[in-house]
C-alpha cells in the first residue's frame, strides 16, 4: 500500500508498505479523505509544538471506512464510515495522531476504536475530514464565551428583517436572541403578552420561537421553550 512519510524534516516521500494487521481490539481503516492542516507544514518543517521523532506519517484530519473488525470490537462493523480524534491516549503516553504517532496519510491503517466516531450518512467524506478542525474552532468559540448553537434554537417565523417592531418599538433580532441566551425572561409581544421563558434542560439556555403574528399553530420547540407571538412590522 502507498504511504506518505516525512522521512526527516523537509523530506516527504511516498513509499510502499505491507498491509497492517489488526489485533482483537482494533479495526482496520481504509482512508477515504485526508485534510492538510497548517500544523502538517509545521511538522514537515521540523518545528511542531511537541517533540517529534522522524520518520512519521502525517494525517490527523481524515475520514475513512472500516474494512476489518477485531474479534473483541462490539460497536463498529465493516462498512462504517468514521472519523478520529487527534489527541489520543495509549498505555504508554498521550499522543498527537499524525504527529507523535503515524497518522492517516496512507491507504490503510489500524486503530483503536475508542478514538473513532461514526459518520452520519448525510455527511460526505470531504466534510467528514473537516470535523476535526471544526471541533478545534468550536472549542475556541466556547472558551471565549460564544454560544453553543447545538443547544439553543431560535425559530423565527414569518418575514423578519434584521430590525422589526414590537408594539411600535424597534427590536434588533440579533440583540433579542442575545437576551434570550442571557436568560432574559420577559418579552412584550404585539399581542400584549408578557411571558416567562422557561430555562432549558441545562439550567440556562432556552429554545424560543418568535412568531410575527400572522401564523398559527404550535411553535417548533424542543425542550420546553415557548412561542412569543404577535410580532409585527
Amino acid at each position: 500500500m502507498k504511504t506518505l512519510v516525512f522521512e526527516t524534516p523537509n523530506k516527504p516521500i511516498v513509499i510502499d508498505q505491507k498491509m497492517p494487521e489488526i489485533n482483537d481490539t482494533e479495526v482496520l481503516i481504509r482512508t477515504r479523505t485526508v485534510g492538510i492542516c497548517h500544523s502538517d507544514y509545521e511538522l514537515l518543517a521540523g518545528r511542531y509544538i511537541i517533540p517529534i521523532s522522524y520518520p512519521v506519517t502525517p494525517g490527523h484530519e481524515w475520514c475513512g471506512e472500516i474494512v476489518e473488525v477485531g474479534k473483541s470490537v462490539r460497536n463498529y462493523k465493516v462498512g462504517d464510515r468514521v472519523v478520529g480524534e487527534c489527541v489520543v491516549r495509549t498505555p504508554e503516553r498521550l499522543h498527537h495522531f499524525g504527529f507523535s504517532m503515524n497518522g492517516a496519510d496512507r491507504e490503510y491503517f489500524n486503530v483503536n476504536p475508542d478514538w473513532l466516531h461514526k459518520l452520519p450518512d448525510g455527511v460526505d467524506d470531504n466534510r467528514g475530514a473537516l470535523i476535526e478542525p471544526f471541533t478545534c474552532g468550536f472549542y475556541a468559540v466556547l472558551r471565549s464565551g460564544g454560544k453553543n448553537a447545538s443547544e439553543t434554537v431560535v425559530v423565527i417565523r414569518g418575514d423578519f428583517s434584521d430590525e422589526d417592531r414590537v408594539e411600535g418599538v424597534a427590536v434588533d433580532v440579533d440583540c433579542l436572541v442575545d437576551r434570550v441566551l442571557a436568560g432574559c425572561t420577559e418579552f412584550n409581544s404585539a399581542g400584549g403578552v408578557d411571558g416567562e421563558v422557561p430555562a432549558g434542560a441545562d439550567g440556562g439556555v432556552v429554545d424560543v420561537s418568535l412568531d410575527r403574528g400572522d401564523r398559527e399553530g404550535p411553535a417548533d420547540l424542543d425542550r420546553g421553550g415557548r412561542s412569543i407571538g404577535g410580532f409585527q412590522r
